[in-house]
């Protein structure tokens, strides 16, 4: 049976905060912004390609999502070109402890298929035969797919 590591009870709320951004931001390959939450100018928690993250914990088995965070990394995520996020850690049992928000209309863009054009090119590659070059594209009809092939001239 694996333990369960308790909490460091001289940890204080903002360094357990902080722990939390470090490592949500180590592992989903962003980076920290520093002064989050006590400059004005330091908007979100962790900013990544394409999102900007605001980032609670808890120690306690629920949390309370509130329309103010919600609204708050909306507007900041927007002025800055970005998606908004909204990163939660609980202390669970079995679940994961890590959770993220989107918007619904982020996540079914990233769930979605992405719609392919008649002809459009998937992959360029070479045959590992003869060396020719091989166009790989999709097809008319959903599913299919065609090859072409052509032959690299000798000189």
């Amino acid at each position: 049976m694996i333990k369960k590591a308790k909490p460091n009870v001289f940890d204080t709320v903002p360094d357990i905060s902080k722990k939390q951004e470090k490592e949500l931001a180590r592992d989903m390959k962003g980076h920290r912004i520093s002064g989050s939450g006590a400059v004005h100018y330091s908007k979100g928690d962790i900013e990544l390609p394409g999102y900007l993250v605001e980032a609670k914990t808890t120690a306690k088995k629920s949390i309370s999502i509130t329309v103010k965070w919600l609204d708050k990394i909306f507007m900041e995520a927007m002025a800055k070109g970005k998606e908004p996020a909204l990163a939660i850690r609980l202390p669970t049992d079995k679940a994961p402890k890590d959770w993220v928000m989107v918007p619904k209309s982020e996540f079914k863009e990233l769930t979605d298929e992405p719609v392919h054009e008649p002809g459009e090119t998937i992959c360029k590659t070479s045959c590992p035969c003869c060396g020719a070059d091989l166009e790989v594209m999709h097809g008319e009809d959903e599913g299919e797919i065609g090859v072409l092939g052509r032959q690299k001239n000798e000189t």
